[in-house]
């Protein structure tokens, strides 16, 4: 066990340290690293639970990650670390992460995604994503320019049938509900996912409990990543998912306006 922890330091600093963004992409995922590496389970790498073989590389993820130089690594500092490294990494990468047999394709089984997403992405129903088929989601730039990029038949907007993500989020996303997105509609992804996650996390504490995530409960056990039975927005962004790169952990600027909420249904008449 403490030869597998020790290459685990080892195999985490080379990652770090080539600029690797969501270590899934050198075929490592760093969430599940930690809880490896965290013998004790308290959200901190210490000294104590580092093998002297791996004591070397230890050392020089401090360099990397102790920014409160306390010769430890907290979780926060550890997540830290990720994000800088997660600022390089593009869509195309994302999805090379997931094809884990390398034959160029994206299994169902592979896909980090919704089911539902799988079949809209997988349009020819082979069960594969191909290079063809996610290239508008892999497309450069913005969140909003990847929306635009699957506008097929190039009419400057994005239909229902050509929109590859959860078609809820077409729906909110399409503000004058015309059945389509255009280009100042999709530019306010992040706003929308924004406003999606704050309207889920009722109490306000910037993080989703069980009882307020509104997906698969499986979902719930995968995206909460250090297993404290709730899951922060950076959480969700960092899971490697096809719609984590839109999701914002700060308040964006352009906000839509909020829709007056529906009151309750009346109770039919028995």
């Amino acid at each position: 066990m403490r030869s597998i922890r020790a290459a685990g330091f080892g195999l985490l600093v080379l990652t770090a340290s080539a600029g690797v963004v969501n270590a899934q992409v050198a075929g490592v995922n760093l969430r599940e690293l930690f809880v490896r590496l965290d013998a004790n389970g308290d959200q901190v790498i210490e000294r104590g639970e580092v093998p002297e073989g791996a004591m070397p590389a230890f050392e020089k993820l401090l360099g990397l990650a102790d920014t409160n130089k306390d010769g430890k690594i907290e979780v926060e500092e550890y997540r830290e670390m990720g994000r800088r490294m997660q600022a390089g990494i593009t869509p195309a990468e994302r999805f090379k992460a997931m094809d884990k047999d390398n034959d160029g394709k994206v299994s169902r089984a592979e896909f980090l995604g919704q089911p539902a997403m799988f079949d809209r992405i997988d349009s020819n129903g082979d069960g594969f994503l191909d290079k063809d088929e996610i290239k508008p989601l892999t497309a450069q730039g913005s969140p909003g320019a990847r929306i635009m990029a699957m506008d097929k038949d190039g009419d400057g907007k994005v239909s229902r049938t050509e929109y590859l993500g959860p078609i809820e989020m077409f729906d909110r996303l399409d503000a004058d509900k015309d059945g389509k997105i255009d280009k100042d509609e999709a530019s306010k992804v992040a706003a929308v996912m924004y406003q999606r996650l704050t309207a889920m996390d009722k109490n306000a504490d910037g993080k989703l409990s069980r009882e307020e995530f509104q997906g698969q409960p499986a979902r719930f056990d995968q995206l909460d990543a250090n297993k404290d039975g709730s899951v922060s927005f950076q959480e969700i962004r960092d899971s490697g998912g096809p719609n984590a790169a839109n999701v914002p952990v700060s308040k964006p600027e352009n906000l839509p306006a909020k829709t007056k909420a529906a009151g309750p249904k009346a109770k039919a008449s028995t």
